[in-house]
């Protein structure tokens, strides 16, 4: 640099001096031209000098490269030193110098030139011992890769031939022996060969000896030449339940080319929206993609390709899907029916029940039982038969229907069902023939009728089939009127068959069988009789016109009304005359003797249905075509009190919305009374009660009569449901394992709604203005899913809010906060702590235990960890196998044990924990003078962590400055504070008293405050001071010190000393508690009497009592009656003021 040159300064001296005075030189040289292998000592010249001054020596001044020469300082002989290297140095030229020993001395000069010539001695080498060299296969042969060998000889000697000595298999390859280019001679093939190994090597041209190789590694470079090749054929099973998502079966395949070549892609080539299932492209893994139904397809076959960007093969990939139980038997009918007649056997085959199951194997077989067994009848479990238990038979029952439930179960592991009703009729035994219901014993017929005409019909009815006529065959059996009549065999009509004027007899006869259709059938006969008769002449005839009855209408049935009288002046059969009321007037309430002419009451007269009766009586003779007489007759019905006021139905159904309004009109009902005038005036009352949500209420009609008549109806109202209720989360909280993939379920989510069906589900659920990035989805169905894996060391509990709607109309939703608690894992390594156990005992001595757990600090809150005592006084403490639980001997004295505890997690690294135990005894004097600190903290760990250490040092400071020793003997937690047990000793041993220490305390409660970091919220010797007993208890003074040792651990301070109480409250009645903070229930004894409500309230509790009762306790019973006038002879019982009959 320019800015601070240095320099120095010397004197140089130049003296002149003649030349005769130097040394005069003579150099003798053996030879100029040396060869390089000239062997070491050689002498290659001599130098000689004479001087006038002085003896002369002889050095090498300059040109003596690497020391090649030496020169002997006193002959001047210059020989070779060190070995010379033509390929080195090629000439040398020496500078000799020929010095006299004058003073000063006089040097003279003289240069020698030596020429090295070049001799065989240098073996070729390759510039690389390994050659790398790349060339694509199917290439036409083409240069590869160049290599060089070097020989430092000259000439001749470096000149190199090259060739190949080994790894030329199938002589691929050829070099040129001059250059040294490697080419190949044929195309390559890398599937065949893909790597050479080649050994070439350099000779001399002149000395094969002299030579060199290196290795040439020679990578043939894949060209896609090589379709894939599937490796098998690809058949496998799965089950028709496979999850989508279910892996199958690999589908693989070889490519014997590499690299890029040689990646494959998979894909079906028939693959539709119909095919369940999909190929992943690079792995060929074969996973469904939509469920599966064996019952509709059994099997699949996927043409799968097989691409590696060149080349494509496929093949066929068998899926067969098996058989899972998931259909239940199916029954051919929903409901089967059958009729039997009674059995005389115990075991009578009924009907047969089939059902048929779409699974397969034993999935497919089916049993049948029973359910719930039948004590008449049972199935065969493998057929279906239905068969009987017992001899069936009906009594006193025209039929009898049995019904009962046959279920179908598969043989499944997981049995599944199905049922069918199965109604068996049970139709009487043919116990009855057939039974002929009554004509005319004798029949009058003219001798002129006409052949086909119908003389009679006769019926019978059957006492099995409810006296029915149906199914009955007639028949003739004989008789001399057999040729005159015919019988038709389904109807019974008997008409003439032959003309009577040819019939001798006056008197004929008929016997006619019935016969029915039971089992066995049966028979009876009837015999008619037939009286060939003349011609009819006169007709029946009445004196009057028309005749008038009067009769009350409570006439009492079979009574007689009265008399009718005809007559007919025929004679015989045709002037015997019949009674018979008009065929229009048939269903009346009277009849008339036949042959009495008896107006009788056959049935019971009602004045308020009909008050006159107008009908016509008709008098008949017996003649085949008869004559008759008509008469009118007139029925006047008289009223009397007979009938109740009548509600037009039994029961009326309403429904009203249940939130209608008092006073709606729910529903309007009218009762009518048949009878009339004041009989038919009408009054009601409400006389029932109610069963919510649906109220059953009697209503009575009460008439005017005398004795008045009373009606009844039921009404049921239904209360209408309507949509008010919000839907309810039926759970509220879950838990999820930390680091769980995204879309792991973590619930799924059900509602329940207080209203009915349509008003209730199905529900839909969403989260309510979930964060960007939160850590849950929730599918509308209710499936709450991770969107990310969690981490429990960062957030330990989630908090969503979960919205849920019904279906009603309107819907209605709610919003529920839904809590995650994050379940740990053993995922974060453990780290050392540094613990502080501060063992305070009362007394002389400390009794030993348990003084702390020792683990390490993890992030994990489930680890679970060993300790072990590495250094430290270990026959004074000791730690339980598999534990982290130090314990201590008794001890007296005070003192600081130090040790060491190694700790693992059982699965990382274990670590050191460093412990320092401090024990450190309390007296009754250091009660009688403690001060009591009141410290705020949210929780004991916390401050023993983070500010008790503090505390103690400013304490400790603070007291210092009044000569004097602070002793912190006990912690307790009251309320949200930390109650902190303190006495202050002088250092003449002396306890200062506790007013004393109390009020210095308190002076510099500020600065306590700032050295510790904590607020004090009182600092005194009373705890009562503080009043900390609620609801107006009493507190009183009372430090108890407990046998019972409390261990309260923090990460970085453990506290063990006695359980200490330092107060008591009285409570007033009707509290509980330490601090008389609970409020007694006093409605768990049940108070309250006849079924009155008890409500509790702070320190008391009352009574909502019953209709009917008062009271503090619902024990006064109030007579209802008392407000109630019960009518028509009903008496009033005080249940709520009900009068009954």
């Amino acid at each position: 640099s320019k800015k601070n040159p240095k320099f120095d300064i010397t004197t140089i001296s130049v003296r002149f001096q003649n030349i005769s005075e130097f040394p005069e030189m003579n150099v003798d040289v053996l030879s100029h031209s040396l060869s390089e292998d000239t062997p070491v000592g050689t002498l290659v010249a001599v130098v000689s000098a004479v001087s006038v001054r002085a003896d002369v020596s002889f050095y090498l001044a300059s040109g003596n490269f690497e020391d090649v020469f030496h020169m002997e300082q006193l002959s001047g002989a210059l020989t070779v030193e060190n070995p010379l290297d033509y390929e080195n140095k090629k000439e040398f030229t020496l500078l000799i110098e020929a010095r006299d020993s004058g003073s000063p001395p006089f040097s003279s000069f003289a240069e020698i030139h030596f020429t090295i010539n070049d001799v065989n001695d240098n073996f070729p080498q390759f510039t690389q011992v390994e050659y790398r060299c790349e060339v694509f296969e199917n290439s036409p042969p083409s240069w590869v890769c160049d290599v060089l060998a070097i020989d430092a000889d000259s000439g001749s000697y470096s000149t190199l031939h090259y060739y190949i000595t080994e790894g030329n298999t199938d002589n691929f390859f050829t070099i040129d022996p001059e250059s040294g280019l490697l080419s190949t001679t044929a195309n390559l093939d890398r599937e065949y060969i893909p790597e050479f190994n080649l050994t070439v090597a350099a000779s001399e041209l002149d000395n094969s000896s002299h030579k060199d190789c290196a290795t040439v590694i020679i990578v043939v470079l894949d060209r896609n030449d090589h379709a894939p090749r599937f490796s098998q054929i690809f058949s496998t099973q799965v089950p028709e339940d496979a999850p989508v998502g279910h892996t199958i079966i690999q589908v693989t395949s070889t490519d014997d080319d590499a690299g890029v070549n040689a990646l494959i892609n998979y894909y079906i080539t028939d693959q539709s929206d119909d095919m369940p299932f999909t190929i992943d492209f690079t792995s060929g893994y074969v996973t469904v993609q939509r469920l599966l139904d064996r019952e509709m397809q059994d099997h699949y076959i996927l043409n799968v390709n097989a691409n590696d960007s060149a080349w494509s093969i496929s093949t066929d990939v068998t899926i067969i899907v098996t058989d899972i139980n998931d259909n239940r038997p199916v029954f051919s009918d929903h409901f089967y029916t059958t009729v039997i007649p009674e059995t005389k056997d115990k075991e009578v085959f009924v009907l047969q029940v089939h059902a048929t199951d779409a699974d397969t194997g034993q999935d497919s077989e089916i049993f049948y039982v029973i359910q719930p067994p039948n004590e008449k009848f049972w199935v065969n479990s493998s057929s279906g038969e239905i068969y009987t238990k017992q001899l069936l038979t009906l009594h006193n029952h025209s039929f009898e229907i049995f019904e009962f439930t046959v279920f179908a179960f598969d043989c499944g592991n997981a049995p599944l069902y199905s049922n069918t009703s199965v109604a068996v009729r049970l139709e009487p035994y043919n116990h009855h023939p057939p039974m002929f219901l009554p004509v005319q014993p004798l029949i009058a017929i003219p001798c002129h009728m006409a052949v086909g005409t119908e003389v009679v019909q006769l019926t019978a009815i059957d006492m099995d089939v409810s006296n029915s006529s149906a199914n009955i065959e007639y028949v003739l059996n004989g008789g001399n009127a057999s040729d005159f009549f015919r019988i038709h065999a389904d109807s019974g009509k008997v008409t003439l068959n032959q003309t009577l004027l040819e019939s001798i007899n006056l008197f004929l006869t008929l016997i006619v069988v019935a016969k029915d259709q039971g089992f066995p059938s049966l028979s009876s006969q009837t015999k008619i009789t037939f009286e060939i008769t003349g011609e009819n002449q006169f007709s029946p005839s009445f004196s009057e016109p028309g005749i008038i009855f009067s009769v009350p209408e409570d006439l009492l049935v079979g009574s007689v009304i009265g008399k009718i009288q005809a007559e007919d002046e025929d004679d015989g059969p045709n002037g015997a005359i019949r009674y018979c009321i008009a065929p229009e007037n048939h269903y009346l309430q009277f009849s008339v003797g036949e042959a009495s002419g008896l107006l009788k009451l056959i049935t019971e007269l009602d004045f308020e249905k009909q008050g006159i009766y107008h009908f016509q009586i008709k008098a008949m003779d017996s003649g085949w075509v008869f004559k008759n007489g008509m008469l009118n007759v007139t029925v006047v019905v008289m009223d009397v009190n007979d009938n109740p006021p009548v509600f037009p139905s039994a029961e009326y159904l309403t429904s009203v919305p249940e939130n209608s309004e008092i006073g709606t009109n729910v529903l309007d009902v009218k009762a009518t009374d048949a009878d009339s005038g004041a009989n038919a005036h009408i009054y009601y009352s409400l006389i029932a009660g109610h069963l919510w949500p649906v109220y059953n209420l009697t209503v009575t009609a009460t008439d005017n009569g005398s004795p008045p008549a009373t009606g009844t109806t039921n009404v049921i109202v239904t209360i209408g449901d309507v949509n008010d209720n919000a839907p309810k989360l039926t759970l509220t909280e879950a838990q999820l394992k930390e680091n769980q993939p995204e879309g792991t379920v973590v619930a799924r989510l059900d509602a329940f709604d207080l209203d009915l069906p349509k008003n209730q589900g199905p529900f839909t659920f969403w989260l309510v203005s979930p964060s960007e990035g939160s850590a849950f989805s929730l599918t509308p169905d209710g499936v709450l899913l991770t969107t990310r894996p969690t981490d429990r060391e960062q957030i330990s509990t989630y908090q969503i809010l979960v919205a849920v709607r019904d279906t009603g109309i309107p819907p209605l939703s709610s919003t529920t906060m839904f809590h995650i608690s994050i379940v740990d894992e053993n995922d974060n390594p453990s780290l050392p702590r540094n613990i502080f156990i501060e063992v305070k005992y009362f007394g002389s001595s400390f009794q030993g235990g348990m003084i702390g757990n020792v683990h390490p600090e993890d992030q994990d809150e489930s680890d679970t960890f060993s300790c072990s005592i590495k250094s430290g006084p270990q026959n004074m403490f000791t730690i339980p196998n598999g534990t982290c639980e130090l314990l201590s001997s008794s001890f007296q004295g005070e003192a600081t044990f130090n040790l060491t505890i190694e700790a693992t997690d059982q699965l990382h690294i274990p670590v050191n924990n460093s412990i320092y135990v401090n024990y450190k005894g309390f007296t009754n004097a250091s009660i009688d003078n403690c001060i009591l600190f009141y410290v705020a903290s949210s929780s004991m760990e916390e401050f023993l962590s983070h500010k008790y250490l503090k505390f103690v040092k400013a304490l400790d400071s603070l007291f210092n400055l009044q000569a004097s020793k602070t002793h912190v003997f006990g912690i307790k937690h009251i309320g949200s504070e930390i109650l902190l047990f303190a006495a202050v000793k002088s250092y003449n041993g002396q306890y200062l008293s506790r007013e004393v220490a109390s009020e210095i305390s308190a002076g510099h409660k500020k600065l306590l405050e700032a050295q510790s970091n904590v607020t004090i919220s009182h600092i005194n010797s009373d705890p009562c001071h503080t009043s900390p007993c609620q609801n107006g208890a009493m507190c009183h003074k009372n430090i108890y010190i407990s046998q019972d040792v409390a261990v309260l651990e923090s990460l970085a301070v453990i506290f063990v000393s006695p359980q200490k109480e330092v107060f008591n409250c009285t409570c007033p009645i009707g509290f509980t508690g330490t601090l008389c903070e609970g409020d007694t229930d006093e409605c768990e004894v049940d108070p309250c009497e006849n079924k009155g409500t008890c409500v509790n309230t702070a320190g008391s509790f009352y009574c909502h009592c019953q209709s009917g009762f008062s009271g503090s306790v619902c024990s006064i019973d109030l007579d209802e009656c008392l407000k109630v006038k019960c009518q028509n002879g009903e008496t009033c019982i005080p249940i709520q003021g009900v009068c009954l009959e």
